[in-house]
């Protein structure tokens, strides 16, 4: 009996690259609903990326020195490492509005298809019905399960820059002007040795076979911070995934991410997650709350 033959319908095979140059890592997400005459928010030096729905209302954001820009229900806004940031609620219509934090490489080249900059961070979206889905469907789907909170993240960011790209009809390839393999060998060299204190710039560039002053400039070119500010970071957040895990000694994990100096890690941890300033024994005892109520909702479940 003869074999029924086999038919391809379709196949596609990526022979340049698109999207592996392009690696996100979550820093946070989160939904916040602003009082109107709260402060304004100001970034100094941002350190990492992060993108914005406006949910409702009406807000504004300011790089540097630069125009004021104002967003209301529909709008994406970024903040972009490396400048100082001012954004802050309307008085009379206060914007509620949700975020991905995140870092990794060829950012700037991606944000660049999408002609976004510090001089126009801002993306009036055309289908805000999709776009809004994908960040309220995060923050559910994330509250639903936590433990693969980072993987839900990061899926729904990919998915709102493919949305943006393809709302753009910026569908073409990425590409990219530095050598995206010398940054991937050094985040993670850096992802495997954040532990260690000698762990700096000159030990990742002997590991790449790189000048110190090449890798330090491809780094800070291709990902968009210093060396130094993406390893602190990074310690930052393996440290706080091991308060989720329910690790309650400070001292304990400064010297587990890489730190010599507990009250150093103390400062570093409560400059970089604020506002408000947050230090780890605040942390801390935010996840112990954030299990209690887990639990009580579980009980009452049953």
């Amino acid at each position: 009996m003869m074999k029924k033959k086999e038919t391809e319908i379709f196949e596609n095979n990526f022979s340049v690259p698109n999207f592996t140059s392009v690696q996100l890592q979550m820093e946070s997400y989160g939904e916040g609903m602003y009082e109107k005459n709260r402060e304004p928010s100001v970034e100094k030096n941002y350190l990492s990326y992060s993108v914005h729905y406006v949910e409702s209302g009406i807000g504004y954001i300011q790089y540097d020195d630069g125009e004021v820009k104002k967003l209301q229900r529909g709008d994406l806004f970024f903040l972009i490492a490396s400048h100082t940031i001012r954004y802050y609620p309307d008085k009379k219509n206060p914007w509620k509005y949700s975020w991905f934090v995140f870092t990794g490489t060829n950012i700037p080249a991606l944000l660049s298809k999408l002609s976004v900059s510090a001089e126009n961070p801002v993306i009036h979206v055309k289908n805000r019905a999709k776009i809004g889905k994908l960040f309220t469907d995060n923050l559910q789907e994330c509250a639903k399960f936590p433990k693969f909170a980072e993987i839900i993240c990061k899926a729904k960011l990919y998915g709102v820059f493919s949305a943006l790209l393809q709302e753009s009809s910026l569908s073409s390839e990425i590409k990219t002007a530095v050598e995206p393999s010398h940054i991937l060998k050094a985040q993670e060299f850096i992802e495997c040795n954040y532990q260690r204190v000698d762990l700096s710039l000159s030990l990742v560039a002997e590991h790449c076979n790189l000048n110190k002053a090449y890798l330090s400039r491809l780094f800070m070119k291709t990902v968009g911070v210093p060396m130094s500010n993406y390893i602190m970071s990074l310690r930052i957040h393996k440290a706080k995934l091991l308060f989720d895990e329910g690790e309650t000694s400070v001292k304990k994990v400064a010297y587990m991410v890489g730190f010599d100096c507990p009250y150093y890690f103390s400062r570093v941890f409560k400059s970089l997650n604020q506002p408000p300033p947050c230090t780890p024994s605040m942390y801390i005892e935010q996840v112990r709350e954030k299990k209690k109520v887990l639990e009580t909702s579980n009980e009452n479940e049953k």
